[in-house]
Formats: structure tokens, C-alpha cells, sequence
């Protein structure tokens, strides 16, 4: 079944046609994204502490905001905490601090879209292999070699940072909204029926 799925796909990328939606597998239940992030909150702490600010507390993940409300939100988590981020030339210890608490109990919402099952991975790289790839690299893109399957889900943090084609995209054209639009656009960054990984965050403050 999955063959024959990503074979409608890539028939419909080879001729220009609209693939017929396909049925992705199903994705982690909101308790399982839950302690995914909590683990993953829990590492981040550590990378934190004695690095950002000092040693730092745990800090507990909460929940993810969405993406139309989320850069206002951590602003004003960060003032809670006593942080200026509109003034970057006021206390930077404590803007750091800020910064890195809410930046891990309120992650970024792309973090969410990159989160993958083990057969939401298999599906992902079979889609990369068959037709996300060779879209690249008809376009000009360098693309360097697919992981392994079985690394591609070795990936920890609920594929949260597998590897994506898109990755490896010039800076050139990442820094170019309207250069990078038109290239998804021809060469859609995920398969059919999940959303875009986008790019890994910067979550250092």
C-alpha cells in the first residue's frame, strides 16, 4: 500500500498533475507529544545550565502555542520574567534567562510539525527518496546522500530533528522568502496529508 501511494505521487510530480490526497499514518496522540517534550525539555535545561545563565532549574515544558499567537505570547512570558525584548541593550543575563525559560515551556511551533511517528518516518523517506529529491535536484538544488531507514528513524525527539532535503538548501536561497516560496511550491517539502517540517530552529538565546 505504501508503494503504491508513493507511486501516485511521484507519477503525479513527473507529470505536473495534483496528486489524489493520500492517507498519512496516524501521528502521536497530544499525551504522547506531551512527554516527548518534556523529555525533550529536560535536555534542553541541561544544555542551559551552566552555560546561558548559571546553573539553571528544571524547566518543564508546557504546551505548544500557535504559530499566529506564539511571538507575542513568549514576548510576554519574557517580561513575566522580568526580561526586555525589545531592548537587547538591557540586562543580558537576564533576557538570556528569559529567553531560554519560555523558549523551552512554550517551544516554537514548527518544532510540532517536524514531530514524526516511526511510520509517519518511513512514509517521509520514502517520499524524500521517490520524489522530493530528484524534484531538488531537476531544479538545480545539490542534495546530498539519503540517510539510511534505518538511521532516519533512529532519529530521538520524536523525529523532531530527522534529516530533511530542505536542509540542505542554499543560504542563498533560505534567505530569499520569495526564491524558497517558488521552490516549495514545485517541490513540496512533505509528503501528502503531513505538514511542513520547515527549518530547525535556532533555540540558543
Amino acid at each position: 500500500m505504501k508503494a503504491a501511494v508513493v507511486a501516485v505521487v511521484l507519477a503525479a510530480g513527473l507529470t505536473g498533475c495534483v496528486a489524489a490526497p493520500a492517507d498519512a499514518p496516524p501521528g502521536f496522540t497530544d499525551a504522547q507529544i506531551h512527554s516527548i517534550m518534556s523529555v525533550w525539555a529536560e535536555k534542553q535545561s541541561t544544555v542551559y545550565s551552566g552555560h546561558i545563565i548559571g546553573a539553571m532549574q528544571k524547566v518543564d515544558f508546557v504546551q505548544f502555542l500557535p504559530k499566529s499567537v506564539w511571538t507575542t505570547e513568549i514576548e510576554d512570558c519574557e517580561v513575566r520574567l522580568g526580561g526586555s525584548p525589545y531592548n537587547a541593550s538591557s540586562n543580558k543575563e537576564v533576557n538570556d534567562y528569559a529567553r531560554a525559560v519560555c523558549g523551552i515551556e512554550y517551544p516554537p511551533p514548527v518544532l510540532k510539525d517536524r514531530l514524526r511517528t516511526p511510520a509517519q518516518l518511513d512514509y517521509t523517506l520514502d517520499y524524500y527518496a521517490n520524489v522530493l529529491v530528484p524534484c531538488l535536484r531537476s531544479s538545480g538544488v545539490v542534495v546530498g546522500d539519503l540517510p539510511t531507514r534505518a538511521a532516519f528513524r533512529m532519529e530521538g525527539d520524536g523525529g523532531m530533528f530527522a534529516w530533511s532535503p530542505y536542509d540542505e538548501v542554499s543560504n542563498r536561497l533560505r534567505q530569499t522568502p520569495a526564491s524558497l516560496a517558488v521552490l516549495k511550491a514545485k517541490c513540496p517539502p512533505a509528503p501528502p496529508g503531513l505538514p511542513d517540517p520547515g527549518q530547525i530552529p535556532a533555540l540558543q538565546p
